[in-house]
């Protein structure tokens, strides 16, 4: 992680997507299926992504990912198999990059959320939560120039 923290403002965002409620040891196992799920959906629609993956966490459990996998879609996407359009809400958000393997995520998201926690202790830890995945395996082999970008919603209450 590079230790780069800042608020942003996220636009909201529709997607194609597809929930996956997994065990986090099948996580490397599900992810490449359910990416090409949506793919495949957006490309049999006629469309196109226009943005990055994402994965869009709706809990947080010790044992499982409850989340959305998708991509940015410009267009309206008819639902095929699992695989439909949602919208992800603007939000302000607490943002910092995670550079590497996705095997590090775990690490960066433990010293993340520390931070957040240290920054912002009113803020509650039920919020949702969002990865997106600038560079990755379909840019380059080389997973020490991964970039996933993390985000954790604040609230202005």
């Amino acid at each position: 992680m590079n230790n780069k923290y800042e608020l942003v403002d996220l636009p909201s965002i529709k997607a194609a997507a597809l929930h996956l409620t997994i065990p986090r040891s099948d996580v490397s196992e599900e992810m490449g299926p359910a990416v090409n799920a949506v793919l495949g959906a957006i490309t049999s629609s006629g469309l196109s992504p226009i943005g990055p993956m994402f994965a869009y966490h709706l809990s947080v459990s010790d044992t499982h990912f409850d989340f959305e996998v998708g991509f940015p879609i410009s267009g309206d996407l008819a639902p095929v198999g699992k695989v439909r359009t949602i919208e992800l809400p603007a939000v302000s958000a607490f943002k910092t990059t995670h550079i590497g393997p996705y095997m590090g995520l775990y690490e960066a998201w433990t010293a993340f959320g520390a931070e957040y926690k240290a920054r912002y202790p009113q803020q509650t830890s039920k919020q949702l939560f969002r990865e997106i995945y600038r560079v990755g395996p379909e840019t380059t082999l080389d997973e020490t120039k991964w970039e996933t970008d993390l985000f954790i919603p604040i609230s202005h209450s």
